[in-house]
This record gives C-alpha cells, structure tokens and sequence, in this order.
C-alpha cells in the first residue's frame, strides 16, 4: 500500500513551477482568486469575503 509522508511538507519543482505548501503571507493572493466570482465560477465553495477569511482557510489547511 502506498504511503505518503507530509512531514516535512514537500516542495515539487518543475522548470515552470513550484509547489509548496500555502503560507500566512500568502492570504493576498489566495482572497484575489477566491473573491472573483468568474474564477469560482466552477469550484464548489463559498466565495472569500476579506483577506481574513482567505487567511483562516490557509490556517486551517
């Protein structure tokens, strides 16, 4: 069976992009996507209100 570990959380590279994981500063970034009603247009969630709650949904992840 497969197991995955998180622990650090792992950072993936390509010539193009990284993922890693969200970070509090990120909050600006991540309320400009969710607030846009075109960009949510087709993810199933509630459209962020503030940068608060932009902040709170990185916390929780």
């Amino acid at each position: 069976m497969l197991t995955i570990n998180f622990q650090p959380f792992p950072i993936l590279e390509s010539e193009r992009l990284v993922l890693r994981r969200l970070k509090d500063s990120d909050a600006p970034e991540v309320y400009k996507i969710r607030s846009s009603p075109e960009r949510m247009k087709f993810v199933p969630r509630p459209i962020l209100q503030n940068e608060g709650e932009a902040l709170a949904m990185i916390q929780m992840m």
